[in-house]
Protein backbone atom coordinates (compact mmCIF):
# COMPACT_ATOMS: atom_id res chain seq x y z
CA UNK A 1 0.00 0.00 0.00
CA UNK A 2 1.10 3.39 -1.03
CA UNK A 3 -0.04 5.76 2.36
CA UNK A 4 0.36 8.73 0.14
CA UNK A 5 -2.03 8.49 -2.10
CA UNK A 6 -4.41 5.92 -1.11
CA UNK A 7 -3.35 2.99 -3.38
CA UNK A 8 -3.22 -0.44 -2.66
CA UNK A 9 -1.25 -2.49 -5.51
CA UNK A 10 -1.69 -6.09 -5.74
CA UNK A 11 0.23 -8.88 -7.91
CA UNK A 12 -1.20 -11.76 -9.25
CA UNK A 13 -0.52 -14.98 -11.76
CA UNK A 14 -3.67 -14.28 -13.34
CA UNK A 15 -6.10 -11.49 -14.81
CA UNK A 16 -8.72 -10.69 -12.60
CA UNK A 17 -11.92 -10.67 -13.88
CA UNK A 18 -13.17 -9.19 -10.95
CA UNK A 19 -11.79 -7.54 -8.29
CA UNK A 20 -12.78 -5.52 -5.14
CA UNK A 21 -12.39 -4.67 -1.54
CA UNK A 22 -15.43 -5.65 0.80
CA UNK A 23 -16.12 -4.35 4.10
CA UNK A 24 -16.74 -6.77 7.50
CA UNK A 25 -19.90 -6.65 5.97
CA UNK A 26 -19.25 -8.31 2.96
CA UNK A 27 -20.48 -5.05 0.67
CA UNK A 28 -17.88 -3.96 -2.00
CA UNK A 29 -16.51 -0.63 -1.20
CA UNK A 30 -14.12 -0.12 -4.06
CA UNK A 31 -13.01 -1.72 -6.70
CA UNK A 32 -9.72 -2.15 -8.97
CA UNK A 33 -8.43 -2.12 -12.16
CA UNK A 34 -5.81 -3.63 -13.85
CA UNK A 35 -3.14 -1.64 -14.92
CA UNK A 36 0.02 -3.86 -16.12
CA UNK A 37 0.11 -7.16 -17.85
CA UNK A 38 3.45 -8.63 -17.99
CA UNK A 39 4.06 -12.14 -19.34
CA UNK A 40 3.12 -14.56 -15.90
CA UNK A 41 2.09 -11.72 -13.49
CA UNK A 42 -0.68 -9.08 -13.33
CA UNK A 43 -0.95 -5.42 -11.16
CA UNK A 44 -3.88 -4.44 -9.61
CA UNK A 45 -4.86 -0.97 -8.40
CA UNK A 46 -7.56 -0.65 -5.96
CA UNK A 47 -8.17 3.07 -4.65
CA UNK A 48 -8.74 3.02 -0.63
CA UNK A 49 -8.24 6.67 0.07
CA UNK A 50 -12.40 7.06 0.93
CA UNK A 51 -12.51 4.37 3.08
CA UNK A 52 -12.42 4.71 6.77
CA UNK A 53 -10.08 3.44 8.68
CA UNK A 54 -10.97 -0.90 9.51
CA UNK A 55 -10.41 -4.15 8.47
CA UNK A 56 -11.06 -5.18 4.74
CA UNK A 57 -11.04 -8.20 2.65
CA UNK A 58 -9.28 -7.82 -1.03
CA UNK A 59 -10.66 -10.16 -3.72
CA UNK A 60 -9.84 -11.17 -7.10
CA UNK A 61 -11.46 -14.13 -9.53
CA UNK A 62 -10.07 -15.51 -12.23
CA UNK A 63 -12.03 -16.30 -15.13
CA UNK A 64 -11.60 -19.99 -14.28
CA UNK A 65 -12.98 -19.51 -10.90
CA UNK A 66 -9.78 -19.12 -9.27
CA UNK A 67 -10.22 -16.88 -6.05
CA UNK A 68 -7.22 -15.21 -4.12
CA UNK A 69 -8.16 -12.57 -0.84
CA UNK A 70 -5.76 -10.61 1.71
CA UNK A 71 -6.96 -8.90 4.68
CA UNK A 72 -5.63 -5.12 4.60
CA UNK A 73 -6.21 -2.96 7.66
CA UNK A 74 -6.79 0.67 6.95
Amino acid sequence: QNANNGIVTAITDFVPVSMGCKNIQGANVALGYSVNVGYTMVQTQISIADLAAGVYTLEFVSASGERISARLIK
